[in-house]
């Protein structure tokens, strides 16, 4: 993920999830990107239930 935050064209995607954009900033605050800040929502892939 840090190589598309750090990505200076305006062509890179990312399939993120909610391990890696939700709960690892929530558990790690010194992850080396913002998913708020970094990363800007295109689309819902699809929806999964969870326990």
């Amino acid at each position: 993920m840090q190589e598309v935050a750090n990505s200076t064209d305006d062509h890179t995607l990312i399939l993120g999830h909610t391990g890696a954009l939700a709960v690892n900033p929530t558990s790690s605050p010194r992850m080396p990107c913002d998913a708020n800040k970094d990363f800007v929502p295109l689309t819902l892939v699809f929806k999964a239930p969870s326990v």
